[in-house]
């Protein structure tokens, strides 16, 4: 039986690295990588893993002469320490110009070599670099290791596709926003046996297309992104396939391309994973106005929607209690179950978002929280991807800043299944979010045999023995938060976020809620819209105070945090007061409309 807690606490900030629940404790340290470059400055645009689990991370670093900005790439072991024989402690710094230059596509080859594209020179044109294997430039590779690029604009190289082959796929951008896709050779040199001298620059009956590339099992060149006006305001999930020679399979889609449009203003691709049996799976950013989440559809072979797949070929991927989602990235397991990733940043924490799907895309409620697993890694994260192993996995990559560091590389690895059930008969679990300014909610997935007894202990020697509790640390110092059930048939378990907080008395009290997350076809996720109306008493016990400006209130409606309505009330034209003594004690999110736009807001009743 699941229990509705509200408890009251001081205000959190991780600090420090910690061994969490759901990383892999074997990797880097506790699990985790971070890595200041020279000058406090590091930021990851880009990442490729080998077969091995070696981790390439790259991008810029700023040397320290304005606006000079260098070729940056780190070099870790499968166990996520810096590789030592990669230049200078894994990490290779390469001066191209005396502006911005970034590495924004990467891969590395089956002989350990690392190929590098990017910018250079603030945008001027774009180059592409190999390395060997211990960070030194290929001079056998174009002009001492180096080549000069397809392409122009201000979004750097897309993305690259190393063939079995050794040649190399690359997508660059036109200064329109048209994609260009390039096959080099082994040496550097335009393949001229490709489309025309090499490369294909696509045309559509829109503005414009940005893409990306990846090799297709039979050899063919799937080339995926997002179409629309420039740069990406109505777009839409976009696919057009090649035959190895360049020209266009007509046999996919419509005359080689799909369009896929879902009626949002934005749908934005950004990763596919290629399933066994040739269909592959999209995810991107679907959404209107302000509120954005992640979309993954599934398509078969020939171009077509897979509507065995989630609601009609579509899975929107939830993120309660923050709507979020842009770049979300997919990964497929080993057995074809789907794993979602997103990131959100809040308050001072960065925070890393899994879901997990089964091969029709349903939850799969036997992954960490109910099919949800949000993860506080560090103190910001930025320009994220993600990898699956072979061990089922998950590598992730990123930029930030760490508890009490500046800004520089981020890695993480996560454990193929993150939880350990100490009992199989029993489970405690519970998350911290924050929601607002100064708002946190712990949401609890508590497991057991008929009803349940709560103990939490929270880590200052007090414990709190009931159900409903509440807490003020008293003094600012590092907490361990531990939740014990117990359930009728007296099986027992713990669960205890060993991530290190800093409680600051000094600062509002805020509020945190124990519920369930559900899928966003039933939940309701918070959105930010124009209108920023005053909720108050929050907590409230009888009567509820809204305001909304200069906006006419037209309608107030409460869901439970499953996304069930529970009242809906139409607000009066000489009063902004509510009543709601005869609701439940619970948390609810409040839907408040007006003409002109909604907004949702978490709200708790006691």
């Amino acid at each position: 039986m699941k229990k509705n807690l509200t408890f009251v606490f001081a205000l959190i900030t991780l600090v420090g690295y910690a061994q969490h629940n759901f990383t892999d404790s074997t990797y880097g340290v506790n699990g985790l990588f971070h890595r200041v470059l020279p000058n406090n400055s590091g930021n990851v645009y880009c990442h490729a893993v080998d077969s091995s689990g070696v981790l390439v991370l790259a991008g810029k670093h700023f040397n320290g002469n304005f606006p000079d900005h260098d070729w940056a790439i780190i070099k870790l072991r499968p166990d996520g320490k810096a590789d030592s024989t990669f230049s200078t402690d894994g990490v290779v710094l390469d001066h191209i110009s005396a502006q911005e230059d970034a590495v924004t596509a990467v891969g590395i080859q089956s002989d350990g070599k690392i190929v590098a594209a990017g910018y250079v020179n603030n945008y001027a044109s774009y180059g592409m670099i190999r390395y060997l294997s211990n960070g030194s430039r290929d001079v056998t590779f174009g002009n001492n290791g180096a080549v000069t690029v397809l392409g122009s604009g201000n979004d750097g190289a897309k993305s690259m596709a190393l063939a079995p082959d050794g040649k190399i796929y690359l997508t660059t951008l036109t200064s329109g926003g048209s994609t260009v896709l390039a096959r080099y050779t082994t040496t550097g040199t335009l393949d001229s046996s490709f489309s025309n001298n090499g490369y294909i620059q696509f045309t559509l009956p829109v503005t414009s297309f940005t893409g990306k590339v990846s090799i297709l099992p039979s050899g063919k060149i799937l080339v995926y992104g997002h179409s629309g006006p420039y740069p990406s305001q109505g777009s839409n999930f976009t696919f057009v396939r090649l035959y190895n020679d360049g020209t266009i399979d007509s046999t996919f889609g419509t005359n080689g391309w799909t369009v896929t449009d879902r009626g949002s203003d934005r749908e934005e691709l950004n990763t596919i994973a290629l399933q066994p049996d040739g269909k592959f799976i999209a995810a991107g950013t679907m959404g209107n106005g302000y509120t954005y989440h992640a979309a993954v559809t599934r398509y078969n072979q020939n171009g077509t929607i897979d509507n065995s797949f989630g609601n009609n070929g579509l899975v929107e991927v939830d993120h309660s209690p923050l709507n979020i989602g842009n770049g979300s990235q997919v990964m497929l397991r080993s057995d074809n179950k789907v794993v979602v990733m997103s990131i959100c940043n809040h308050d001072n924490d960065g925070f890393v978002y899994l879901q997990r799907f089964n091969s029709d895309g349903s939850y799969d409620t036997t992954y960490a929280n109910h099919g949800h697993l949000h993860a506080r890694l560090f103190s910001t994260v930025n320009h994220y991807g993600g990898s699956m192993l072979a061990d089922n996995k998950i590598l992730f990559a990123s930029w930030g800043y760490a508890p009490g560091t500046s800004e520089g590389f981020h890695a993480a690895r996560f454990k193929a299944e993150p939880f350990y059930i100490a009992n199989n008969n029993c489970h405690s679990l519970y998350t911290l979010y924050p929601d607002g300014s100064q708002s946190w909610y712990a949401y609890v997935q508590a497991t057991g045999t008929g009803s349940l007894s709560y103990d939490w202990n929270w880590g200052d020697s007090t414990t709190s023995p009931n159900a409903s509790a509440s807490h003020t640390y008293s003094t600012p110092g590092n907490y361990n938060i531990c939740l014990t059930i117990i359930d009728d048939a007296d099986c027992q378990d713990t669960y205890c976020d060993s991530s290190t907080y800093i409680f600051k008395t000094e600062q509002s009290m805020i509020y945190i809620n124990c519920g369930t997350i559900a899928p966003l076809n039933v939940g309701i996720a918070e959105n930010t819209a124009a209108i920023s109306p005053s909720i108050y008493p929050n907590p409230a016990t009888a009567q509820l105070y809204i305001e909304a400006g200069n906006n006419t209130l037209t309608q107030i409606n409460f869901y439970d945090v499953t996304g069930n309505l529970v009242m809906s009330v139409a607000p009066s034209a000489t009063s902004n007061q509510i009543s709601v003594g005869s609701l439940p004690s619970a948390t609810y999110i409040l839907e408040v409309r007006t003409k002109e736009t909604s907004v949702k807001r978490k709200w708790i009743k006691l």
